[in-house]
């Protein structure tokens, strides 16, 4: 399926110009010789030479029939075409279009059929979008009527899509505009606009269901592409129009609010059935089995935060995830294949994507615990944020990180805030052991690290070389705070619950000054 505009592009100094304006989003199922044909059917190509046409040869034809007329010369006059087709004269020779044609048709059928078996093989709208960017080779959204986010490709041009959504998340009014909003823009479904200043052009096609709703698609390439985009995004328009809301708009929107409305009833307390949950989670989808495992992303208060845009962005990075909004926060539910340790740090931690879109946001993920009853699933999740505001704290600089890490902090923070609300004297640093105490104000006062060495000893099991690696130390460094650390307190190392309460304590004094943001004593203020 090639169009009109494609062809005279195509077909570069070979074309010679038309019998009147060809209708861009004309596209032929297939292409014929003229010789022999009764008549000319419609969303036909047809090919003849300048003699069929001087010879008064062409059958009798309709206003939607093309001719590709071969061998003209300089002198050959556009008005011998018959007024009821579009004509375009050509100067190679009849075989060689018939050929060019021919290998051109077959590239477009091609993109055409991928598309075609994606939607027959099950193929979701995120998947939809994602093959056309790769048709195209450049950048695709997919809007609701309200110009909001549903999916998007990767955004790999870096131009101007990607430029307006990294700041609100929504198309800009000038880009709608230009795009969708002035009829005289649209050449058939397709609209087009070339921005220069980033050296691309934006095509956008909009289909409106029956119910009056409508989904948008914008493509981003470069300029002067080396394809028939025009024939690609009126394809694209049918098939959205017979497939997308074949099921009414929801069949558009099915993996954007299904897991939305689960999670809305699951937060109300509407569904807190083990089973009835489960036979939920089957029906999503994305359906979610066995161990559940639960992400939490924090965004900053008091800003508009474009949720749409994130969603999409997330689904991006691994479509089999669930994603909903709660309030500020982002509740994730990620596939079972990532639970195991060493997959899901590369997944997350080592996710140039997901840094980006954390960084453009200020926003921070934690990868939160698991379950195995979805019942828990809403105290799982808030145990995960609670987790994260303290990580945040403890360590400012990081942006992604794992309940693993801070869940003795979790559970350091329930003692400690249940011992300042008791009716006793408000020093909690008096739960920490007074060994470990001694190192972190000797600390403070010489700006030393014996307290870090200690405990980064401890919970390397006492392997020097590990400590020492871990701190980025030399190893006599290590020894040497060792011998110091010695002759400062006086603890049993093979005493192993004394261990354990030394790095407990270790982690209450990191708790208690960045956390509870309280001072440590000064020397003299232990004995008052």
């Amino acid at each position: 399926m090639i169009s009109t505009r494609y062809l005279t592009t195509q077909f570069g100094s070979r074309y010679l110009g038309s019998s009147r304006i060809a209708i861009p989003d004309f596209l032929p199922t297939r292409a014929e010789i003229v010789d022999g044909q009764p008549a000319l059917r419609k969303d036909t190509l047809y090919l003849c030479t300048q003699e069929d046409v001087i010879e008064d040869r062409i059958p009798e034809c309709d206003g939607q029939t093309v001719l590709l007329i071969c061998g003209c010369g300089q002198g050959f006059k556009a008005s011998l075409i018959p007024e009821e087709c579009v004509g375009l004269m050509l100067s190679c020779p009849l075989t060689e279009a018939l050929n060019f044609t021919l290998r051109l048709s077959g590239i477009e059928t091609d993109y055409t059929d991928r598309l075609q078996m994606l939607i027959a093989g099950g193929g979701n709208a995120h998947q939809f979008v994602s093959e056309i960017a790769m048709i195209a080779g450049g950048d695709t959204i997919l809007l609701d009527e309200k110009l909001r986010v549903i999916f998007t490709s990767e955004l790999r041009l870096g131009g101007l899509l990607k430029t307006s959504l990294s700041k609100d998340g929504q198309i800009p009014v000038k880009l709608a505009e230009d795009l969708l909003l002035n009829p005289h823009r649209y050449k058939g479904n397709v609209g087009v606009s070339t921005f220069n200043q980033y050296g691309t052009s934006v095509f956008a096609t909009r289909s409106t269901s029956p119910e009056g709703m409508s989904v948008t698609l914008l493509l981003e390439i470069p300029s002067k592409p080396g394809m028939d985009v025009f024939g690609l995004m009126n394809n694209v328009h049918r098939m959205m129009k017979n497939w997308l809301f074949s099921g009414g708009f929801d069949s558009v929107t099915k993996i954007y609010t299904s897991f939305q409305k689960c999670w809305d009833k699951i937060r109300l307390g509407d569904a807190a059935n083990n089973s009835e949950l489960r036979d939920i989670f089957a029906k999503l989808p994305h359906p979610i089995k066995g161990d559940i495992c639960i992400a939490g992303m924090t965004l900053p208060a008091g800003r508009n935060i474009p949720f749409n845009y994130i969603l999409a962005k997330l689904r991006n990075m691994d479509p089999d995830v669930n994603v909903a909004v709660d309030k500020n926060d982002i509740v994730m539910v990620l596939p079972h294949r990532l639970i195991q340790t060493g997959v899901r740090s590369t997944a997350f931690e080592q996710n140039e994507n997901l840094s980006e879109l954390l960084e453009d946001f200020d926003a921070c993920l934690m990868y939160g615990n698991y379950t195995r009853k979805p019942s828990h699933i809403k105290d799982v999740f808030y145990l995960t944020k609670k987790a994260l505001v303290i990580a945040r704290r403890i360590d400012p600089d990081r942006r992604i990180f794992f309940y693993e890490d801070f869940a003795s902090y979790c559970a350091i923070d329930i003692a400690a805030q249940n011992y300042l609300r008791a009716d006793i004297k408000q020093d909690a640093y008096m739960l920490i052991n007074p060994a470990v105490l001694d190192l972190a104000i000797h600390d403070k006062e010489t700006g030393d690290d014996l307290r870090d060495v200690l405990f980064y000893y401890l919970t390397c099991e006492r392997n020097v070389k590990k400590t020492a690696e871990t701190m980025h130390m030399h190893r006599n460094t290590v020894l040497n705070k060792l011998k110091k650390i010695e002759g400062m307190i006086d603890v049993d190392l093979e005493d192993y619950q004394l261990r354990q309460r030394l790095i407990f304590s270790s982690q209450f004094i990191k708790y208690y000054e960045n956390v509870l943001e309280m001072p440590l004593p000064i020397r003299g203020d232990q004995d008052a």
